[in-house]
């Protein structure tokens, strides 16, 4: 049809644009021809532990090539050498197992490929041989000690590379602390001079690797023993005694392992007796119920563990409700000398107000008042009868 372009005019159209796809792909084609073909080594990470072996694969992007495996040295392995085994694959990719023996196998290893063209290419990986922390020897985690000793815990780790040691107490570096008694010496030995009671517990030997954010740790456990102690506030005690009076004697006790606590009285060891004798649950406290006097005496509190034992005594007074209105009381004889002095009392009083008021004894006053005379030879009978006399 006259409205169809024709074939000339199409090709004419497209032209421009082919010469354009053209042109670009010879670009490419020679750009790709003038660069070399990369090597790759997978795995990419070269951490091998010890005493394991790893596998590593060495390819080449494109073409073909002849393969060789170099160690840190830059001598090629050979395949059966020892610790190394080859496994070559194909014209593009080959393989290596690598044994981590030692340390000594550290370092570059590169995978080397030779083209057709003779050109060499190379891909490489940085082996470092690595241990996990190991705690060195089984080692004495738990010891015990007496208050004022010394004691020792020994912390080793192996690792690769070398772990750092570092002691834990109450979440705290010791080494920190500058405690004058505690000290960790640089092979990792925890030292305490002089044990107290406070240091007894848990200690933590921590080995990390910083690199590897690697951290193992190890629980030591220290166990103070203290000599048992018994004490009381006060020496004696005194209490009244009666059908309803109580005493309760309190036995301040310390030591570790916790001691056992017995009493006695008389000599005698003294148990629980229902509604006489009563102990709490650790029998540091002895309750006496109807005090009387019989119970007087010297108690003893003995606390006893394995390092040591340890008394204390309270002497118990009693005092009996008649002893003590006797001693608050007067008594007959009392009552006596009272009446008797009150008595002379009043007859001082007496005699001085007759010699004050009539100039007379006390006797002369008394019969006066009492016969309605004057007695003869009484003061007031001369002066009479001197008046008499005159008239």
């Amino acid at each position: 049809s006259s409205d169809l372009p024709s074939f000339n005019t199409v090709t004419s159209m497209m032209a421009p644009a082919g010469l354009l796809l053209v042109s670009f792909l010879l670009i490419f084609s020679s750009s790709v021809r003038g660069q070399n073909p990369k090597v790759s080594i997978i795995p990419a990470n070269g951490e091998i532990e010890l005493g394991t072996n790893a596998y590593f694969l060495c390819n080449i992007d494109r073409g073909e090539a002849t393969f060789q495996w170099l160690k840190p040295d830059g001598e090629q392995v050979e395949d059966g050498e020892e610790d190394y085994t080859l496994n070559s694959i194909d014209e593009s990719s080959t393989g290596i197992t690598i044994k981590a023996s030692g340390p000594e196998k550290n370092g570059v290893v590169k995978c080397r490929a030779e083209l057709a063209t003779g050109k060499i290419v190379e891909g490489s990986i940085n082996i470092r041989v690595i241990q996990r922390v190991v705690f060195n020897g089984k080692g004495d985690t738990f010891k015990e000690r007496t208050e004022g000793s010394a004691v020792e815990f020994q912390c080793s780790a192996s690792g690769i590379p070398a772990p750092t040691i570092t002691w834990i107490r109450n979440s705290e570096d010791i080494a920190k602390q500058r405690h004058g008694r505690v000290t960790v010496t640089d092979s990792g030995t925890l030292r305490i001079n002089s044990v107290q009671s406070p240091d007894g517990g848990s200690y933590i030997c921590r080995a990390s690797i910083e690199s590897r954010k690697e951290v193992e740790e190890k629980t030591f456990t220290l166990v103070v023993n203290v000599p048992a102690r018994a004490h009381f506030k006060l020496n004696s005690t005194t209490v009244m005694g009666g059908t309803k009076s109580n005493v309760t004697m309190i036995c301040l006790v310390t030591g570790n392992p916790k001691p056992n606590i017995t009493w006695s009285w008389a000599g005698k060891p003294l148990e629980a007796v229902e509604g006489k004798y009563a102990f709490n649950s650790d029998a540091s406290e002895l309750s006496i119920q109807n005090v009387g006097k019989d119970d007087e005496g010297d108690y003893n509190c003995t606390a006893r563990n394995k390092i040591h034992q340890d008394v204390a005594t309270m002497n118990l007074e009693v005092l009996e409700v008649q002893a003590i209105a006797q001693s608050k009381g007067v008594g007959t004889c009392g009552v006596v000398g009272i009446v008797l002095v009150i008595f002379l009392v009043v007859l001082l009083v007496v005699d001085a107000s007759c010699y004050f008021f009539k100039k007379r004894g006390i006797l002369m006053c008394l019969a006066t008042n009492l016969l309605g005379r004057h007695p003869y030879g009484g003061k007031g009978q001369i002066l009479q009868d001197k008046i008499v006399r005159a008239h």
